[in-house]
């Protein structure tokens, strides 16, 4: 049972973990515009 629980926490922390570095590079470019959102899709050259 409690081998369930911690493969159920950690599938939980899954999506976390990935969002994580793309939140600090979305900040670090200037965050996130709902203005026009595809504009910060493209990679600056």
């Amino acid at each position: 049972m409690t081998t369930l629980i911690i493969c159920l926490f950690l599938a939980l922390l899954l999506p976390l973990l990935a969002k994580g570095p793309v939140v600090f590079a979305m900040a670090k470019l200037g965050g996130y515009n709902n203005n026009h959102p595809r504009e910060q899709q493209i990679i600056p050259s």
